[in-house]
């Protein structure tokens, strides 16, 4: 996406993933290696690392806006969360904040949202979270479950930015971090970010076994 102006985005971005590449991503021998899931194991919780760093943020026209996609597969009609900082845009925009969505293509599922609705204000900060997806007892859940940052304080963890859907699925083995990168961005004022990184993704088997991939993909600047 190419943001060169510095004007709201209104609509939430529109979700249609790529296709999946059915691997994980382990530690062997203190190198990354691509590798089958383990026979009989399911992925039953994912979570992703991510950073922000934003360059000149400007409260007069509530810039940058950022949204971070995150789902459990590209399938059409797939549930998907996005991750919403320095605006809301559901049931209606509103500037500041960190807001997090449910959808499920057009349709809005759920949300909640942070009790502090600040605008970012301060040059070279950096925010880091980690966004977590997980299955429980027939529900799909959502959550922001650790970040940090100047504007922000610390925030996540408390329940505050967690969300669920009624879920048939039995396993996430079908993420793939790919469609969170692919679907993520800048969708406001990129000239007023640094860069947004997705840092790390771990994947947790119903074995107990955490598959970890340390390796960093940067979602904006675009190469």
């Amino acid at each position: 996406m190419r943001i060169s102006e510095d004007r709201p985005a209104r609509l939430i971005p529109r979700s249609v993933l790529p296709a999946l590449l059915a691997v994980a991503i382990v530690w062997v021998g203190g190198f990354l290696a691509l590798v089958e899931p383990a026979q009989g194991a399911d992925v039953v919780a994912v979570e992703e690392d991510w950073e922000l760093v934003v360059k000149a943020p400007d409260e007069v026209t509530q810039a940058p806006q950022v949204s971070c996609i995150i789902a459990p597969s590209d399938e059409d009609g797939a549930v998907f969360a996005a991750f919403n900082l320095n605006h809301k845009s559901f049931p209606q925009y509103e500037a500041g904040g960190l807001h997090l969505q449910l959808w499920r293509e057009d349709t809005p599922l759920a949300s909640a949202a942070h009790n502090d609705d600040s605008l970012l204000n301060l040059p070279d900060e950096v925010v880091r979270w980690t966004t977590r997806m997980h299955l429980q007892e027939g529900r799909l859940w959502f959550e922001i479950a650790a970040g940090s940052s100047a504007t922000w304080g610390d925030f996540g963890g408390t329940g505050a930015l967690k969300a669920s859907v009624a879920s048939e699925l039995q396993n996430l083995n079908h993420y793939d971090r790919n469609d969170s990168v692919a679907n993520s961005g800048i969708g406001f004022a990129g000239n007023r970010v640094t860069s947004l990184r997705l840092q790390a993704v771990r994947k947790l088997l119903d074995s107990g076994d955490v598959l970890i991939d340390n390796q960093a993909q940067t979602v904006y600047p675009h190469d």
